[in-house]
């Protein structure tokens, strides 16, 4: 029965949000993430039921074997006692609850059964769902090279086109608060593959006060 009230706890909890609330949840990273926790959730909940249905297993069978027996022994005991009528009422009586029994943990196990089909299709929505955010996230990385591409072409354009006298700008700048790359070169009007070849960087990390070239010393 915990088992039960668990899943149903699940479900419930599970369809309260509508759709427009689960497709605005699913939209940030930080949403897949809790996706995935709620997956690992399921997963283990899944493990246990299937543990609590082996369990539950067991007994039926350990409960079959005690039956057995028990009608074994009343046989054995027909041909030596003569209250052999009182003794078989009891037993039936005790047989009738084994069946009640068993009865109720065929019901349990074929429920429990059903709710693990209902949480595996559960569970294979949210795998879906996953795959469409993974997708818009790939798309939205492309998107991102192609602007980043774009970007560096109208840069290299830029410089190209534009032409500044090397004592009209100055030739180092030392990084404040706030600066990265994108932004110094875009105020400078040169490319960030030129202030990184310039200054031997490998990465877009730069430090506050940190000195970076901006432009070749022509005396060089």
């Amino acid at each position: 029965m915990k088992i039960l009230l668990v899943f149903l706890l699940f479900f419930c909890t599970g369809f309260i949000f509508d759709a427009n609330a689960r497709q605005n949840y699913f939209q940030s990273t930080s949403a897949l993430d809790e996706l995935r926790l709620e997956l690992s959730d399921v997963k283990h909940e899944l493990h246990s039921a299937r543990i609590e249905i082996n369990l539950l297993d067991e007994k039926l069978n350990k409960q079959e074997r005690v039956l057995s027996s028990a009608k074994s022994q009343e046989a054995q005991k027909q041909n030596e006692k003569k209250s052999y009528t009182t003794q078989l009422d009891i037993l039936e009586k005790k047989v009738d609850r084994l069946e009640k029994i068993l009865d109720r943990a065929a019901i349990d196990l074929r429920n429990l059964s059903a709710n693990e089909n209902k949480a595996l299709a559960r569970l294979q929505e949210f795998e879906a769902v996953m795959a469409a955010q993974e997708k818009k996230f790939d798309e939205i990385a492309k998107l991102k090279n192609t602007l980043t591409t774009i970007s560096k072409a109208l840069g290299r354009n830029a410089k190209e086109t534009i032409s500044i006298p090397s004592h009209a700008v100055p030739q180092t700048y030392h990084v404040k608060a706030g600066d990265s790359l994108e932004k110094i070169a875009r105020e400078h009007h040169i490319s960030v593959d030129n202030i990184k070849q310039l200054n031997h960087l490998s990465k877009d990390k730069i430090l506050i006060g940190q000195e970076l070239k901006l432009f070749e010393d022509e005396k060089k």
